[in-house]
């Protein structure tokens, strides 16, 4: 029976999976206004690795206009990154011209949610999706995580886009399961679920090791078991870096400091003349997932992301289908 559930989910997902990729994620910039110690962020721009740097206004509604007339089957444009977006010098600019230039696609930011206020009619008016990775509760926990006093500014945020109406974007606000987090979860939900409606939600999420970056051993008392499974980002989502470097999944954020690109860079959307969404590493990797050999691949052997997602795929004769 198991299997018969298993073996339906699979051919309903291949059935109604839309052509690749089913979502572009941007990097709008590597600015960032938090020290969040579970984020390599601050270590790589004090180390001299990450150059502080917005993507070009023009670059991003050429890819706009393209993602419009080449992909559209796109369900998601994903504002995210190792930055956060609302810092673009040009945020509601570029904001606005995605959502009239390609009215089709969901727009979906990630935020740290303390600059909401500064955009709040933007958004309001143009994102489908508010991810809010509030992450940590209470005061002086937030101080000592984050980094920052920023707390008190992201709740009031939050709540204040909650209570706005009429909006158009759904909010889901995010809180990290870890140790830090402990005996907060209760408070958390009071603050926040009354004022929920329609498809807003409370998300807990599970941290993940940031392609090796992050040492869960300080944030989780016991680390995750699971039998690996190809990745699901692989096969869904492409990722643009602020400087147009182009990877397969969320990965390419920190496999950018691997070296060799810890194996899944695919090419430079500014300079190649290859079609990167049909590129034949792309699709190497995806094989080398199907064929239980994501260990071969430098940043998919340190990288535990794929724990995080659904797993349509189901294993037959030694192969995931």
């Amino acid at each position: 029976m198991e299997m018969m559930r298993k073996t339906y989910q699979v051919l309903s997902y291949r059935l109604t999976k839309r052509p690749y990729p089913e979502e572009v994620v941007l990097e709008l910039t590597t600015r960032c206004n938090s020290l969040c110690s579970y984020c390599p962020r601050p270590t790589l721009v004090k180390d001299g690795k990450l150059m502080v740097q917005d993507m070009d206004s023009q670059t991003f509604k050429d890819l706009i206009l393209m993602f419009s007339s080449r992909c559209p089957q796109l369900e998601y444009i994903v504002f995210s990154g190792l930055g956060e977006p609302t810092l673009h010098p040009r945020f509601s600019e570029l904001l606005e011209f995605a959502k009239s230039h390609f009215p089709e696609a969901k727009l979906w930011l990630i935020t740290n949610g303390t600059t909401l206020k500064r955009h709040m009619k933007t958004i309001v008016e143009n994102v489908d999706v508010v991810q809010i990775s509030l992450n940590v509760w209470g005061r002086e926990n937030y101080r000592k995580v984050n980094g920052t006093d920023s707390f008190p500014v992201v709740v009031c945020n939050t709540l204040k886009l909650l209570q706005r109406f009429p909006r158009r974007c759904r909010v889901h606000v995010q809180l990290l399961i870890a140790n830090f987090n402990k005996d907060k979860y209760s408070t958390f939900q009071k603050t926040f679920k009354p004022h929920l409606r329609n498809s807003d939600k409370l998300v807990f999420e599970e941290m993940f090791n940031n392609v090796g970056f992050t040492d869960l051993t300080k944030f989780q008392d016991k680390p995750r078991q699971k039998t690996r499974n190809p990745c699901y980002h692989l096969f869904t989502s492409f990722n643009i870096m602020v400087d147009g470097e182009c990877y397969p999944c969320c990965g390419g954020a920190m496999a950018r400091f691997l070296p060799n690109q810890g194996g899944l860079r695919l090419g430079n959307i500014k300079s190649s003349s290859d079609d990167l969404f049909q590129h034949q590493k792309l699709k190497t990797l995806q094989q080398s997932h199907l064929n239980d050999k994501a260990y071969l691949i430098p940043a998919c052997a340190r990288c535990d992301v794929w724990m995080n997602s659904r797993n349509p795929f189901i294993k037959i004769g030694g192969k995931w289908h």
